[in-house]
Parts: structure tokens; C-alpha cells; sequence
């Protein structure tokens, strides 16, 4: 179903478990960064939504942390988080190369990442390593699947669509669908959504190799207080206990 843009009106006030008041109370406003990558999170500085934008802002809620979600292009999310503590990038892959990075919260939620071809130019792959004969594979510039496929020994990853305009979070949607590359790498379900927002058929994308089943987090500047991580830990978690989670997963990821 689509994903549609709304505020949404949250109407039940619970008390938290875990959480350290003192601590949270000397916390200041957060910066959140963020890529175009419904429905997990889309939208502009002005009006972010999505299924992790709405958790976050309920967290934020919660624990009366101010709360400023910028939507940017993902390389500029990464290196804007890494300049100061009290800034987190969010909804993000939690990968070997980039634990020691980012102190984290989560996971958010979790999603199918695949190797994607059009229905009008199927590829059908017997295993992976069949892929590293095809022409071009489009994947996102330092994404976790790019480095994951160039430690593989891919040398057919094309990262040309980060230098071209970001519209719906990657370029490299409107490539597959005009025969410019062979696969896409991408999470499935944003790879959808972004196809019926840019009035594309979502069913004309077809799976030829799912990559994994992986987690989605919230990832902090290193410098960040553990205190604060501790607390949006436990509020996290707080919440994945009540109907409100279920009710905001419904709304969004169903």
C-alpha cells in the first residue's frame, strides 16, 4: 500500500522503564540525518514522515529531547554526522566495517536487501558470483552493500548515479528502468515505494539475488554521552513493548 504523508497525532502518555532522568535532562537538542528512503524515512527538512521518522519523533517525545531531522543526500549525511556529538544518521545498516564508528540504537526495523533486474530484461542467477559477469550493477556510493560486494571482488559496481540529481533518494532506479544498468542494489521495499512515487510499475522490478535480511538502525556521532545512547535504548524498547509499535508499523511498512 503507499505510503502517505501525514502528521501523526499520538494521544497516549506511558511511563518509560529503564531510563536515567538526571542524565536526559542535561542532554541537548539532537541533529538526526537522514537519506530519501521511504518508507522507512522521505520527505525534506521541512516535513520528514516515515516508519523511523515517526518512532523517532515519538522517542523524542518521550524523553523531551529537542529534536531536528535533516533529509540530505546519504554521502553528505555521513560526513555531516561525524563532525560533532549529538548527531545520529538514521535508518542505516549496522555492518562489521562500520560498528566501531557509531555508538547505536536499535534495531528500528528490518528489511530485504536484493540485487534487483526489470521484468523486461530478467537475469536470472544461479548463485552471486554469477553476477560478476554482467555489464554494470548500480549500487549506492558507500552504502554497506557496495563495500560489502567490492570486498566479494566485484569490479562491475557502477556508483555513477551519485554524481547525478537525487530524486527519491537515488538516480539509479530511473538507470534499471531505462536498461542503463543490469541490477540494482536495493532494499526491496524502498525500492517499491520509490517506484509508484516516480509513477513507475513496482511490479515490473524483479528479485534475482537477495543479498540478506538485515537490521536498520539509529547511528550516533561517537562523541555522543553514553548516558543518552543508554536512555533512547531503553526508550526504544519501551515502545516495541506497547500497541503504538505495531500501530505505527501497520501504518507505514504494511
Amino acid at each position: 500500500m503507499p505510503v502517505r504523508g501525514f502528521t501523526l497525532a499520538l494521544s497516549l502518555v506511558l511511563t518509560l522503564c529503564g531510563l536515567s532522568p538526571q542524565a536526559s535532562a542535561e542532554h541537548t537538542g539532537l541533529t538526526l540525518y537522514t537519506e530519501n528512503f521511504p518508507p522507512y524515512n522521505y520527505g525534506n527538512d521541512d516535513q520528514a514522515d516515515g516508519f523511523s521518522v515517526a518512532v523517532l519523533e515519538e522517542l523524542s517525545r518521550r524523553l523531551k529531547q529537542p529534536l531536528h531531522i535533516r533529509v540530505v543526500p546519504f554521502n553528505r549525511a555521513l560526513q555531516d554526522v561525524e563532525k560533532a556529538p549529538n548527531r545520529g544518521l538514521f535508518s542505516i545498516y549496522r555492518t562489521e566495517e562500520r560498528a566501531a564508528r557509531y555508538k547505536w540504537v536499535g534495531p528500528l526495523t528490518s528489511a530485504n536487501v536484493a540485487l534487483l533486474a526489470h521484468r523486461d530484461r530478467p537475469i536470472t542467477l544461479s548463485r552471486l558470483e554469477d553476477a560478476r559477469s554482467l555489464e554494470r550493477i548500480g549500487v549506492q556510493e558507500n552504502s554497506a552493500y557496495h563495500y560489502t560486494l567490492m570486498s566479494l571482488g566485484f569490479a562491475n559496481l557502477d556508483t555513477t548515479a551519485a554524481a547525478l540529481p537525487d530524486e527519491a533518494g537515488t538516480p539509479n532506479i530511473h538507470r534499471l528502468y531505462k536498461g542503463r544498468i543490469n541490477l540494482w542494489v536495493a532494499t526491496v521495499a524502498s525500492a517499491r515505494e520509490k517506484a509508484r512515487l516516480l509513477s513507475y510499475d513496482p511490479d515490473e522490478l524483479q528479485i534475482a539475488w537477495v543479498l540478506a535480511r538485515d537490521d536498520l538502525y539509529l547511528a550516533f556521532n561517537l562523541d555522543t554521552e553514553d548516558a543518552l545512547i543508554r536512555d533512547w535504548q531503553a526508550a526504544l524498547d519501551q515502545l516495541k513493548r506497547e500497541p503504538l509499535w505495531q500501530q505505527l508499523e501497520q501504518r507505514y511498512l504494511r
